[in-house]
C-alpha cells in the first residue's frame, strides 16, 4: 500500500507555501496590543480580488468572529509564529470563517469558545475556500448541551490541507453527533492533517460525540493521522447516516482511547451506523502503522510502517 507521510510539515519553505504570484498586491498587518479585530477586518475589506493579507509574527486578539469572505488569501508567517486568539473574556465566539473563495493560511487558531448551535469553535470554512498549513488547538463550544459540528473545524464544501489539530474538544448533545477535531459536511476535503490529543466529554446518558473527526454529505478524509484522542462513546472517525457515500482513505487511526465499544457498523476505529455502507479503504488502525513513538508524541513513520 502506498500512503503519503502523515505529519503535516507547517515550518515550510518559502517556495512550497503558496506564495503569491509575481504582482499581487500584498497589505501587511502587525499586532496592536489590543482587540486586532478592526485592523484585520479594515485591511481584508479595501485588498484587492486576490491580494495577500499579511499578518506578522505575534499573537492578533480578536474580541469577535474574524470573517474573511472575499477572494483573498490572509497568510501568517507560520504556525506557532503567527497566532488568532480569541478573547475568551469577550462574548463566546468562533475565531474564524472563511467563504467566497478566501484562502487562510500558515497561522495558529486557537480559544475559540461557541455558542449554541455554531459549526465548528475554531473554524468555519465554506465551499470554494481553503484553510491549509494551519495549527488548530485550544478551541471548544461553550457548555453543555451545545449542538457544536466540529470543536476546531466545520468544513463545508470547502478544503483543509496540512493542518494540525490538538487540544481541541466537544460536549456530547443528545439530538446531533458532534466531532471534538473536525467535521466535514458537503463535499469537503480534509487531505494530510493530523489529529492528537483532541478530546470528546460526555454528559450521562449521551455520548453522541466522536474524538476526531466526523464525514457526512459526501465527506473525504485522505492521507490523515488520527492518534491518540479520547472519546465518550462513537468512533475515532465517525461516517453518519446520510444517503451519499463518505469516504476515508489512506489514513492512519489507532491508539485512541474510547468509553463504550462501538457496536453498529464499523468498529471503534472507524465506524457508521448499521446498515449502511460507506467507501473506507486503505487505512491503517492497527500498531502495524509504525509510528516511531506514539506515547512521546513522535508520529513520524518508521521505515518497518506498512503505510
Amino acid at each position: 500500500m502506498k500512503m503519503r507521510f502523515r505529519v503535516p510539515v507547517l515550518a515550510c519553505a518559502a517556495a512550497f507555501c503558496g506564495f503569491s504570484a509575481f504582482g499581487a498586491e500584498k497589505v501587511s498587518v502587525a499586532p496592536g496590543g489590543g482587540d486586532d479585530w478592526q485592523a484585520i477586518t479594515d485591511a481584508i475589506a479595501e485588498a484587492d480580488e486576490q491580494a495577500v493579507v499579511e499578518l506578522g509574527a505575534g499573537e492578533f486578539v480578536l474580541t469577535k468572529e474574524l470573517v474573511v469572505d472575499r477572494a483573498v488569501t490572509l497568510r501568517g508567517a507560520g504556525s506557532g509564529v503567527t497566532t488568532l486568539r480569541h478573547d475568551t473574556s469577550a462574548a463566546a465566539s468562533r475565531v474564524l470563517s472563511v467563504s467566497k473563495g478566501a484562502t487562510v493560511e500558515r497561522l495558529t487558531v486557537t480559544g475559540g469558545l461557541s455558542g449554541s448551535n455554531v459549526a465548528g469553535s475554531g473554524v468555519s470554512v465554506g465551499k470554494q475556500s481553503v484553510l491549509q498549513d494551519c495549527e488548530i488547538t485550544g478551541n471548544r463550544p461553550s457548555g453543555w448541551g451545545t449542538l457544536n459540528r466540529g470543536g476546531g473545524v466545520y468544513v463545508n464544501g470547502g478544503k483543509v490541507l496540512r493542518c494540525v489539530f490538538h487540544g481541541n474538544g466537544v460536549v456530547d448533545n443528545n439530538a446531533f453527533v458532534n466531532a471534538s477535531s473536525l467535521y466535514i459536511d458537503g463535499g469537503g476535503i480534509a487531505d494530510s492533517c493530523l489529529f492528537y490529543g483532541d478530546y470528546a466529554s460526555f454528559q450521562p446518558p449521551n455520548n453522541n460525540a466522536a474524538c476526531g473527526v466526523v464525514c457526512v454529505n459526501s465527506g473525504v478524509l485522505r492521507a490523515s493521522t488520527v492518534v491518540g484522542n479520547f472519546s465518550a462513546g462513537y468512533p475515532a472517525v465517525y461516517l453518519t447516516d446520510s444517503s451519499s457515500y463518505c469516504k476515508v482513505r489512506d489514513c492512519i487511526v489507532v491508539a485512541n482511547t474510547y468509553r463504550a465499544a462501538w457496536t453498529q457498523g464499523g468498529d471503534s476505529v472507524i465506524g457508521w451506523p448499521s446498515g449502511k455502507t460507506q467507501s473506507v479503504e486503505s487505512n491503517l488502525t492497527g500498531e502495524d502503522a509504525g509510528l516511531v513513538d506514539v506515547s512521546g508524541g513522535d508520529y513520524r513513520l518508521t521505515g518497518a510502517s506498512k503505510a
